[in-house]
């Protein structure tokens, strides 16, 4: 393998025998064949990489560590990336063959954004893949660089996973790499920061999979009950952000759609009270179509409490 591969592919991995090969295949089967793949255990206790060794290819770098989260374990594999560039996929999604070939692509077409990213469907067991809806695309226009990450973010599904991305390593360190302090939305946390910076390149093309397996759900024990740190960092740096106005407008609308995310996930573990108070913020209502649908709901559900109680 030369010294310096073009892009250093990282899966971090915390108990996912099931699922593992299914990615790592995935990657192998790739077009672009100029990468190393760098697996990163976060301290599995099912014997996850057990089910790997047996592949032999000197793409492959096996790294384990103590658990310290997905944030950590992501930064382990920059800090040993040896391309300029680090691909994430997480070690229950996968890729289509054309992934890597799309992202290189969008860099020799746009080679100072700060991120590549590609669509990519959505598949829950039992049912088809579906493509993410993500709003706000150029009509007609299959690759393209924008500024309006905050824009697309907000009215449907986010434009970015970290299993459809592509960063040159020294922006994701310039930016500090994943916060190790947040549990939940830390790559959202990394997004925004980059792309408040930088026009970011996408391929609409649906080249990546998010596989909405049962270990993948959040649980109701451990359920947000108000805004995430990756929202509340964004609301405290708008002000010093540079942003035009537009861009302002969009980012509290993205704000806005997390906390109807919110709305909707605590109506449905039966914390309805939750759910009102998230949405009370004003941001909440600059998306009054899924405002209101979501107070619909919430009243819906507290009549049939009254007229049914446990």
């Amino acid at each position: 393998m030369k010294k310096h591969t073009c892009v250093s592919v990282i899966i971090p991995i915390y108990n996912k025998r099931d699922y593992l090969l299914r990615s790592i295949e995935s990657v192998l089967a790739q077009t672009h064949t100029d990468f190393e793949l760098i697996l990163v255990d976060d301290g599995s206790t099912d014997g996850s990489l057990d089910t790997v060794w047996h592949l032999d290819d000197p793409r492959i770098r096996r790294i384990q560590q103590q658990n310290a989260g997905v944030s950590e374990a992501r930064n382990t594999g920059v800090k040993l990336a040896r391309s300029p560039l680090v691909a994430f996929l997480d070690a229950d999604d996968t890729w289509e063959p054309e992934f890597l070939e799309s992202m290189m692509a969008l860099r020799t077409q746009y080679p100072d954004a700060g991120l590549y990213a590609s669509g990519y469907a959505i598949k829950v067991p039992g049912e088809e893949a579906k493509p993410a809806r993500i709003t706000g695309m150029p009509l007609l226009r299959r690759q393209f660089s924008s500024r309006g990450y905050f824009h697309m973010s907000a009215g449907g599904e986010l434009p970015i996973t970290a299993s459809s991305v592509v960063i040159p390593r020294h922006i994701l360190l310039a930016v500090g790499g994943f916060p190790a302090d947040e549990n939940m939305g830390e790559d959202q946390h990394v997004w925004w920061q980059i792309c408040a910076q930088h026009e970011f390149a996408y391929d609409r093309r649906v080249l990546a999979t998010y596989h909405r397996d049962a270990t993948n759900r959040a649980c109701p024990a451990i359920l947000p009950s108000k805004e995430l740190p990756f929202s509340e960092h964004l609301r405290e740096a708008l002000p010093t952000l540079g942003l035009s106005a537009w861009q302002r407008l969009h980012a509290h609308r993205y704000i806005g759609g997390h906390l109807l995310h919110l709305a909707r996930e605590n109506m449905r573990a039966g914390r309805s009270l939750v759910a009102t108070s998230l949405l009370r913020d004003w941001r909440t209502r600059l998306l009054p179509v899924k405002w209101m649908f979501r107070q619909l709901q919430i009243q819906k559900r507290n009549r049939m409490l009254t007229q049914f109680p446990a």
